[in-house]
């Protein structure tokens, strides 16, 4: 369409997905975890003349789009900003500070995750029992903490929390940074909280 209207050539078109989505792996056939599969999305761009042709093996999160965008494009940027521009991947220069870590989050199953290039950190409250039709053996098992180690276990089996409670303070701690420095209700969090306290704080889903 935009090739028949001639304006291919000037036209920046993005290309992304909102969630992966499981094929069995983990015995799950659908987007509602925090594994790999369900995290990882697509993300293509394209603008010729102003968009490099390569690959990029950053980082990224959704919440970088809309400041790239308005980078790219010279606009006056949003009031709110999460995120940050991916103009430099784009254009093929270096990045001065890139994403050492992404964060992500399903509240209906009050889930939170955060991974860097080493290690995956899952944490829920296992107080909600699922109402979207993925229903588990135990509706509310309890609060767990999952971490993986991406190095030696890509596939995300074996949970190695027991073994690595420094690296789960500090995932946990990043999951903590994110959610003071951007949810809306950050300034109510009660006072004196553990860590995974505050963290079930943050994930119970605030809608009706």
């Amino acid at each position: 369409l935009l090739k028949k209207h001639k304006l291919e050539e000037n036209t920046l078109v993005v290309y992304l997905a909102d969630h992966g989505y499981s094929l069995g792996q983990h015995g799950r056939f659908e987007k509602h975890c925090g594994y790999t599969p369900a995290l990882h999305v697509p993300l293509m761009m394209r603008w010729p003349g102003k968009i490099r042709q390569r690959t990029v093996q950053g980082m990224t999160e959704h919440v970088d789009l809309p400041h790239t965008l308005t980078d790219l494009l010279g606009v006056e940027a949003l009031p709110v900003r999460h995120g940050q521009s991916l103009r430099h991947y784009l254009e093929g220069r270096s990045v001065s500070k890139p994403r050492d870590h992404v964060f992500s989050e399903y509240l209906e199953n009050e889930e939170c995750f955060v991974m860097n290039e080493q290690w995956k950190l899952i944490f829920g409250s296992g107080k909600r029992a699922r109402t979207d039709g993925y229903e588990t053996e135990q509706p509310k098992p309890g609060r767990y903490v999952k971490l993986f180690d991406l190095h030696k276990d890509a596939g995300e089996f074996t949970n190695v929390a027991a073994k690595e409670p420094q690296v789960v303070a500090k995932l946990e701690g990043l999951m903590l940074g994110r959610y003071r420095a951007t949810h809306p209700e950050a300034i109510q969090e009660p006072a004196r909280l553990s860590r995974p306290e505050s963290l079930e704080w943050y994930v119970r889903p605030r809608d009706a």
